[in-house]
């Protein structure tokens, strides 16, 4: 089983546009903090968040898988295009990336697929308007009180979501 490193948050820089949009910097991103430099050379699954002022999560707003690299492929002028659609959602709120890293070695690309495909279902869960849904829909079941159900849970349903280490009512 392939264990992948999560790092992150870091900032992404951004700025207002004429209009009342916003744009990402990506100039020196990559240089901006030590753990970074040694980042970008790797493969993997990377997710962009807004974090809005006042909130203790991020909101995910697109999940990619780096092939190649997330040097190569994280701020890429399509994705650039993607997230400055994403921040269009939100009248604050900064930027941000967080990055999940292959294990060293040859990469599983299968696994950076999995990964990514398992991350945006999670991202819909918690923000319908992600921007690579790729025809990701919840299931049209719930359990109550345990996942994607506003009811209290009983203690049925704390001791089973205990048992499957569920973390979050709203899971999938």
């Amino acid at each position: 089983m392939a264990e992948f490193r999560c790092y992150g948050p870091f900032q992404v820089p951004s700025e207002k546009r004429y209009g009342g949009g916003r744009t990402v910097i990506r100039d020196d991103f990559w240089l901006s903090a030590p753990e970074l430099r040694d980042l970008e050379s790797n493969r993997g699954v990377y997710v962009f968040t807004i974090k809005p002022p006042g909130k203790s999560t991020h909101t995910p707003c697109y999940v990619g898988q780096a092939k190649r690299s997330f040097g190569k492929e994280a701020l890429h002028n399509d994705k650039l295009l993607k997230y400055e659609h994403a921040m269009a959602d939100y009248k604050s709120g900064r930027p941000h990336l967080f990055f999940l890293v292959h294990p060293k070695g040859k990469p599983n690309r299968t696994q950076i697929a999995a990964l990514e495909d398992y991350l945006i279902m999670m991202g819909f869960a918690v923000n319908s308007n992600i921007q690579n849904d790729k025809g990701a829909k919840l299931p049209d079941w719930s359990i109550a009180g345990l996942i994607r159900s506003p009811k209290k849970p009983t203690d049925a349903a704390r001791d089973l979501g205990r048992m499957f280490d569920f973390k979050s009512r709203k899971g999938v």
